[in-house]
């Protein structure tokens, strides 16, 4: 099958569719995890090649009652967001509680690299003469307070929806039942939030649809929405059919490696074949378009037979692999990796840049170090929302068994 490029401009009116037609203590560790960990290094130190798997090293279980995400800022530190405590907890890598922020049900965090601390919560303000809660990110001012998390940790900027958008004309009860899903900081400081939300009928009304990517300037200004470019309710490529999570290229560590595009993946959960997909920026004569990333499409079986993009049966339709990416995180490091975090399948998925599942392996197709399944194992999750990487770590918020969860590499086990 031949697929064309699928070239958006944030102006035109149409999109150009994919046709388709498919109808405790933190940082305590397990007895039988240190005896894994504690195996696994021997075996390294040997010689031997063990099969590549993500090894448990820590679980962190006091404070949490529902965290929701978990995230691996620029200053080095994880930051986990607790909806019902109404919490954002901050750590160091080793589990140790540094600090903590009140704030109205959190639900995703993350940070951009001035170390302003991004917060997806719930405002309580009047709009349009209703008082009601309405969807927020409130950034925090981090580097002035070299870091250090707490009640008085100065507020840069409230972006409060609906107020940031001139001209708004929409329903306030509508308006309050918007949520953003997501926050994606890019490396000249400005900012994206995948919004979903009830009203997706146009594409010219100020704020555009409900589901879609809001744009904001390095100066927290509001730059517009991707109405233009992606369909809130399309089944193939250059989609938002109701955003569940995003994330850009430019994550830690802070460095001058730090990607300089606009690109970014999303991740949705409406019906689409495609739930988690790569979106490329471009600055060109015509102005900016956002293109969908083909790569993906690319499916390369002498490296791997399970894709980011391959397709599965579920309730006797064809449809994507994923069910409700809830998070994705990148690992800018030796690994180039893709995690997606799916809380309805209780899984963790890993890919490499190309979008192949697994680790390569020398000689060989990759292996395949995706896990999970519902349960309270040390590789078993209930409700999976958030997933975080850094220092060859990996974090996942366990929200229905109310911890994060902390793995390493089996190949990377004898690093720090």
């Amino acid at each position: 099958m031949v697929f064309d490029m699928f070239k958006l401009k944030i102006l035109l009116p149409a999109v150009l569719l994919l046709p388709l037609s498919f109808s405790c203590d933190f940082g305590n560790y397990s007895d039988r995890t240190t005896l894994d960990i504690k195996n696994t290094a021997k075996e390294l130190e040997a010689g031997n090649k063990p099969g590549v798997e993500f090894i448990n090293i820590a679980s962190w279980t006091t404070q949490f009652q529902k965290p929701v995400d978990v995230h691996y800022g620029f200053d080095q530190l994880i930051y986990v967001a607790d909806e019902e405590r109404n919490m954002v907890f901050q750590f160091d890598e080793n589990g140790t509680l540094l600090g903590s922020y009140p704030v109205k049900r959190p639900t995703k965090i993350s940070m951009d690299r001035r170390l302003n601390l991004f917060i997806a919560c719930r405002y309580d303000t009047i709009y349009a003469a209703k008082q009601d809660t309405f969807p927020a990110v409130i950034i925090l001012n981090m580097a002035a307070v070299n870091s250090k998390l707490s009640a008085s940790t100065p507020i840069l900027k409230r972006q409060i929806y609906p107020l940031f958008i001139g001209g708004f004309q929409g329903n306030a009860t509508e308006a309050a039942q918007v949520q953003f899903t997501g926050i994606a900081t890019f490396a000249d400081n400005s900012y994206a939030f995948a919004r979903k939300g009830p009203s997706n009928s146009s594409a010219t009304r100020p704020g555009g649809y409900d589901n879609s990517v809001v744009l904001f300037s390095s100066g927290h200004l509001y730059q517009g929405d991707l109405s233009n470019s992606l369909l809130p309710q399309g089944t193939g490529l250059s989609s938002a059919s109701t955003p569940v999570s995003i994330t850009s290229f430019a994550v830690p560590p802070q460095n001058q490696s730090v990607p300089i595009g606009k690109d970014f993946l999303i991740g949705m959960s409406g019906l689409n074949y495609y739930r988690v997909q790569g979106i490329r920026y471009e600055v060109t004569p015509d102005g900016i378009t956002y293109e969908s990333e083909t790569k993906y499409l690319a499916q390369d079986t002498s490296k791997s037979n399970k894709f980011l993009f391959s397709l599965t049966t579920r309730n006797g339709d064809l449809e994507s692999r994923f069910a409700y990416p809830s998070d994705l995180d990148i690992a800018r490091d030796k690994h180039q990796f893709i995690f997606v975090i799916d809380s309805q399948l209780d899984s963790l998925y890993q890919f490499t840049y190309g979008g192949e599942e697994g680790v390569p392996v020398f000689g060989s197709k990759n292996s395949i170090t995706s896990f999970g399944g519902h349960g309270t194992g040390t590789k078993q999750f209930n409700n999976p929302r958030g997933v975080a990487y850094g220092k060859l770590k990996l974090f996942i918020a366990d929200t229905g068994n109310r911890r994060i969860m902390v793995y390493k590499l089996s190949t990377d086990i004898t690093q720090n």
